[in-house]
Order: structure tokens, then C-alpha cells, then sequence
């Protein structure tokens, strides 16, 4: 099967291109990348007026698979990825059974190979995320676990974590940490300050988050290894990381699209919906993120795709999870914030959205020849509503709203998928 795509906006960091091409695919290959292709084909998309991407890779995502299929699945979950432009994620540990023995990584690795996203696991850090012995992650790794995480719970020893950063060190494996010291928070989801105190609840301190990170950095410049800092939240953690990046260390970050997009007043009015760990903070902080990503010390813009049912959504704040939904939303709120307001140049947002995360973990995701086809189609400028969704959950503050720009087609190999 031959697929012209024509006259789209391609946008593709690895070879530094950013110009109207077609793109001819066969066979689920990429054949050529050219201006005014002319051959015949199967299927012709017309792609003028809206932008192509690498497909999306979202390196933080939890598909409650095993455990909670009322909120995920691992077909769901994938099916919600493609409807944003996803491509490639990667789930985390905390599933139940946790994602720390040779049956799970096997029964989750085993699902995703159903569907055409490139779904990679991490395996946990320590044995059932307790924080207090690590897991045999020489052998999950040998398995195919792509990297280790206890992502929801960080690791208070610190002793147990420079042996993590050791074992990181010397097998070149990803070590992905959530960053909240509980010893300094009151609650979470609800970020420290004017909103928590109108809400009566303690709230969660950006020192909780900035503490640990400064501790990690610090252990990471004795014993090496990979540190990837998750869903970084405060002013101070972005400093801290733009540091360590400038002796040399080898430290990473991400940041969500919604702590990009929004601050703490999402809560008052999205109540539950809007409680998410780390929580949104302030306009200071909105502000610091924003400057990461442009200056280069945010390396990735992930989702942390996190469902719950309506029914736990629908407690009061004290007692709702935390966690949103995003898979199907991400670049319809980044490319808005970023590029439309910001002026973020749309070959940075593919890199940190596409092509460096993908990196991470040893995937060349490239527009050009002789590649696999991993694209997703983007209407830049489309409005649509968010009122229907491949996820099971729809715990999103964008639920019901009007977005701007939408994903028209996700293609991976032969696959396509038309919105």
C-alpha cells in the first residue's frame, strides 16, 4: 500500500526541517520526503494547512493495567494515545500487582504488542514501591522493562537511592523519579498557599518537590547514573536542574502541558478534576517552566496520564485521587501555550514532545527516507470541542472545553487512523 501525504507542514527536529514537503509512504516505510511528489498511491491525504509531526512519545503515562480496568486498560490507553498523536509511551510501575516481578512486566509488555503503539514499561524501583529494597532490576531490564520508576512515591532513603543511581550508573537504564518529600507536605494535589487556604486544606509546598530534587542532584554527582526528573511542578526545581546541567551532570526533566497551561486557580473552579500530584502552582512558577522548556533545561512535555472514575473524581477535594487524564489533549493545549503565545518555534515543541524523549530511550524517530512511517497530523488551527474520548476516564479540566488544534490522523508503519 502506497500513502501520499501532501502539501503538510513538516516539522522534523533530527534533520532540522521545517518546510511544506509531501511524504510518500510504502509499505508502512517512509520512501521519500520532497516538494510536489507525483506518483500514484492508494491512498492520498491532504494535509495543507496543518503540520506534521514524529509521532508524539509520552514517556510518563499510567494505564492501570493490571488492576483498575474501570479506569484503563492497556487497548484503551493506547487507543486514547493515537487519538492525540501518540505513538510511543511509557507506562509506569504502579499497577497491581506493582510492576516489579517477571508475571507483570510479561502480562503488560505481552498487551501492548496488540496494538501498533510502541508501548515500553518501567519496571519499579523497589519491591511493591515500599522504598525499602530494590527490586532485581538487572533482570527486569534483561526482560524488557525500559527503565525503572516508582513514580507516585519518591524514594525517601537516600541511601537506597544512590544504590538505584549506582545500578543506574552502571547498566546506562533511566532512572525516573517522582520528587515530593511527604515529611513537607500538609496535603496533596492542591498546591500551598491562596487556594488551599481558601479550601481549608494543608497543601503541598513547592520546597516538598525542590528539596528532594537539590538531595538527588547532589547523590547524582557522587554516583553517576541516568536521573530523570518527573513532572516537575516549581520555580526552584527548574533552577536546580538548569544547574546540574551546566557542571555536566547527566539530569533530565519534564514538565506536563497542563502545568505549562494552567495555575493554582484551576481548583476553584474545577474542583477534584483539577487535583493532580505534583500540584499546579502559581503564575511564578508557570512562568519558570515556560523558560525551561525554551532555554533547553526542560528536556520532555509528557502527560502523566492519570485516570480515575467519575465516581472518585465526584468526592470532595480532601478525598478525591489525584490525577487527570491527557493522552488526548497534550498537544492541542502545549502547541497553544507554547507556540501560539509563547513563541516557542514548533521544531522545539517536536523536539521535546517527539524526538527527544524517544531518544532517551534509544528511538529514532525521523521524518525521512528509509524510516519507519511514526507521524501524527496536526490541524494547528482547528477548534473542537473535547467532549468524546478513547479513555475510559474523563477526569480532564478540558473535558467539555473548546481546544485549539486537533489531531487528524496518527500513522505508525501501515496503520493509519483518521479522526
Amino acid at each position: 500500500m502506497k500513502v501520499l501525504i501532501k502539501a503538510g507542514r513538516v516539522v522534523n527536529p533530527n534533520t532540522n526541517l521545517d518546510s511544506v514537503c509531501d511524504i510518500l509512504i510504502d509499505n508502512g516505510v517512509i520512501s521519500l520526503v520532497d516538494i510536489n511528489i507525483d506518483e500514484e498511491a492508494d491512498k492520498i491525504i491532504d494535509a495543507s494547512g496543518m503540520t506534521i509531526f514524529p509521532g508524539l512519545t509520552d514517556i510518563h503515562c499510567h494505564f492501570r493495567d493490571p488492576g483498575w480496568p474501570e479506569k484503563e486498560t492497556i487497548e484503551s490507553g493506547c487507543q486514547a494515545a493515537i487519538a492525540g498523536g501518540v505513538t510511543t509511551v511509557v507506562c509506569m510501575a504502579n499497577t497491581s500487582p506493582v510492576c516489579d516481578n517477571e508475571d507483570t512486566l510479561n502480562y503488560i509488555l505481552s498487551k501492548g504488542k496488540m496494538s501498533p503503539v510502541n508501548l515500553l514499561q518501567n519496571a519499579a524501583v523497589t519491591l511493591g514501591l515500599k522504598g525499602e529494597e530494590l527490586t532485581d532490576a538487572k533482570k527486569l531490564i534483561s526482560l524488557g522493562a525500559c527503565g525503572l520508576s516508582d513514580d507516585g512515591i519518591p524514594i525517601e532513603d537516600p541511601k537506597l537511592m544512590a544504590r538505584a543511581l549506582k545500578f543506574s550508573e552502571d547498566n546506562d537504564v533511566v532512572l525516573s523519579v517522582h520528587e515530593e518529600l511527604p515529611s513537607l507536605l500538609f496535603s496533596q494535589g492542591v498546591n500551598f498557599g491562596k487556594v488551599s487556604s481558601r479550601l481549608g486544606l494543608g497543601g503541598a509546598p513547592s520546597n516538598a518537590e525542590s528539596a528532594i530534587v537539590e538531595r538527588d542532584i547532589q547523590l547524582q554527582s557522587v554516583y553517576g547514573g541516568r536521573l530523570h526528573i518527573q513532572h516537575a511542578s516549581a520555580a526552584r526545581t527548574i533552577e536546580l536542574v538548569r544547574q546540574a546541567k551546566k557542571r555536566g551532570q547527566k539530569v533530565t526533566c519534564e514538565v506536563t502541558g497542563q502545568h505549562l497551561t494552567l495555575t493554582e486557580d484551576i481548583v476553584l473552579e474545577k474542583g477534584s478534576t483539577a487535583r493532580i500530584n505534583p500540584p499546579i502552582r502559581t503564575e511564578e512558577d508557570r512562568r519558570a517552566l515556560i523558560e525551561g522548556v525554551k532555554d533547553g533545561t526542560i528536556d520532555c512535555v509528557v502527560t502523566d496520564h492519570a485516570p480515575h472514575t467519575t465516581a472518585e473524581k465526584s468526592k470532595p477535594i480532601a478525598s478525591a485521587p489525584s490525577g487527570m487524564t491527557g493522552l488526548e489533549t497534550s498537544l492541542s493545549i502545549t502547541y497553544d501555550t507554547m507556540v501560539r503565545k509563547e513563541g516557542l518555534s514548533v521544531l522545539r515543541l517536536a523536539q521535546v514532545m517527539s524526538t527527544f524523549p524517544a531518544s532517551m530511550y534509544g528511538i529514532d524517530k525521523s521524518i525521512e527516507s528509509g524510516k519507519k512511517a511514526d507521524l501524527c497530523i496536526f490541524a494547528q488551527d482547528e477548534k473542537w470541542i473535547y467532549n468524546k474520548n478513547k479513555s475510559r476516564s474523563v477526569n480532564s479540566p478540558f473535558y467539555n472545553e473548546e481546544l485549539t488544534g486537533r489531531i487528524r490522523f496518527t500513522i505508525i508503519g501501515d496503520y493509519i487512523y483518521e479522526a
